[in-house]
């Protein structure tokens, strides 16, 4: 009895060192994929960084690089796999020029295969992308008009009330006519009044006025944090706040003018209050750019922001100190997810620049150890500036748990991919069937490289595939000789999932 216990428990020793060992296996195998952004010329990208420039170091310990590959963003060009737009708004009136913006977005830009979010001021819509984009720009039209009417009122509610507080400062400030010691105190009371009530109340407005914040971000990007393809987030700020922003100026220098002559009775009282009223013109510290530029980097967001003008207003297109908060913020975001800030009069000039732009990103791949932890991660470059290399600080224990169940999830894949008798062929397997039909659509490429990669061949075909499992057999499609490299290509259309296998071969 003894006997027959002990080789129960060897048998069960091996078995369980088995599971461990093909869980270790597993491990080794999932890869954990980091976005990376290289902030260099003027454009804010460099394209000399090498898998060999670079240093990972997660939890302080170094890592293997896997492998460090660029891509490409551009929104003329066609792309594999189906794109991700977000659209966000910032302005209180939908007027003409952002009608015809949104017109050429829908009409030259966006393709059927494509998602659409519309973040307004109040809420997150998601919009049924199809062909009738004249059906599409009415629905966005309608949605925008009526979200931004409420959008208004407060705004306006805000602004009025600012507007009242600085006319009343400007009129005791300018008003001189009263010497008295009692009125000077009166007026001095004022002034340290409105010093200490009024930057609260402008810091509610411009969290209000700039739309975004990180409610609205997380629900906007729910749906696509995991997706496969291009995100792209295209913001629109109308300037609709500049004789505010001048009038606060203008109660600055007067506050300025009145401490210079009053002496030093009021100037340390006034000195450190003034100061913050300054910075206020400047300050984005009410805006939580360092939580949105992470998550966006880390969910592979490109932010692209049109600034734009009325028709009537084209001198001061990028002056005032209305323009300089706003841009500091959508510039920074900009610049830290690969994406770009342009300034028009007119939101379909911003879009075409955009167009006429390739917007360049890198993907660092290393390998996940098994440990469900936070991890902190530190990337360094023999060429690029610390302040020029952008990628994720850290990946959270739950976020880590979100990416580990997401790689671990079955996506279409090429298997015993062989060349032999001049014919090439390969299994894809895993891909995903249309919803309510029992068929998949793959997209299949082939192409055919010499030796110092120049594309020798290149050809594609897409497949209905009744059959959850598909064998292909493809002759080879040239007369050449040497070694070569035929790759695959796969794209499971209905997954919007990208994959590729290569081998090398060699003709006589």
């Amino acid at each position: 009895m003894a006997s027959i216990i002990k080789k129960l428990l060897v048998f069960f020793f091996l078995v369980l060192s088995f599971l461990n060992f093909l869980q270790a296996g597993q491990q080794k195998k999932q890869i954990i994929s980091l976005p990376v952004i290289v902030q260099g010329n003027d454009s804010g990208f460099s394209d000399s960084l090498l898998h060999e420039d670079l240093e990972l170091f997660v939890n302080g310990e170094k890592r293997e690089i896997i492998s460090f590959k660029k891509n490409e963003r551009n929104l003329s060009r066609n792309s594999d796999l189906a794109r991700d737009f977000i659209l966000s708004f910032g302005f209180s009136e939908l007027d003409g020029h952002l009608k015809r913006g949104l017109s050429y977005f829908l009409t030259e830009v966006l393709k059927p295969s494509d998602t659409l979010s519309i973040l307004t001021p109040g809420k997150v819509f998601r919009i049924r992308v199809t062909v009738n984009k004249e059906g599409m720009a009415e629905t966005v039209n309608e949605i925008l008009d009526k979200e931004c009417k409420d959008y208004r009122k407060r705004k306006l509610a805000f602004s009025k009330s600012l507007r009242n507080e600085l006319r009343k400062i400007l009129d005791v400030l300018a008003d001189t006519s009263d010497k008295s010691s009692i009125y000077q105190v009166r007026r001095y009371k004022k002034i340290i009044g409105f010093l200490n009530s009024f930057p609260v109340e402008f810091d509610r407005f411009m969290k209000y006025s700039i739309v975004l914040n990180l409610h609205k971000f997380d629900n906007a990007v729910s749906d696509i944090r995991f997706r496969s393809g291009e995100k792209w987030w295209l913001h629109f700020h109308r300037r609709e706040s500049g004789k505010l922003f001048s009038r606060i100026a203008k109660v600055i220098r007067d506050i300025d003018e009145y401490s210079s002559y009053s002496g030093n009775l009021f100037d340390q009282d006034l000195s450190p209050l003034l100061k913050r009223l300054k910075r206020l013109l400047y300050s984005t510290d009410f805006f939580p750019s360092k939580e949105i530029k992470e998550r966006m980097l880390k969910w592979g967001i490109g932010f692209h922001s049109v600034i734009y003008t009325s028709s009537g207003d084209k001198g001061n297109l990028r002056s005032g100190h209305e323009s300089s908060v706003y841009d500091m913020i959508f510039n920074s975001i900009s610049r830290y997810t690969g994406g770009n800030s342009v300034y028009s009069v007119d939101p379909e000039d911003g879009i075409r620049q955009m167009i006429n732009n390739t917007f360049m990103h890198y993907n660092l791949d290393f390998s996940y150890n098994g440990k469900i932890e936070e991890k902190k991660i530190v990337l360094r470059s023999k060429k690029v500036k610390s302040s020029d290399l952008n990628c994720p600080s850290r990946i959270s224990q739950d976020y880590l748990k979100q990416i580990i169940a997401n790689i671990s999830l079955r996506k279409c894949s090429i298997e015993k991919l062989n060349f032999s008798k001049n014919i090439i062929s390969f299994w894809i397997k895993e891909y995903k069937f249309l919803p309510g039909q029992d068929a998949g659509l793959i997209k299949v490429k082939l192409e055919v490289f010499s030796k110092d990669d120049n594309l020798l061949y290149q050809k594609e075909n897409t497949l209905r595939s009744p059959v959850k499992e598909l064998h292909l057999k493809i002759p080879f499609p040239i007369n050449r000789s040497g070694d070569l490299k035929i790759r695959i290509i796969v794209i499971d259309l209905v997954d919007n999932y990208k994959t590729m296998d290569s081998i090398l071969i060699k003709l006589q």
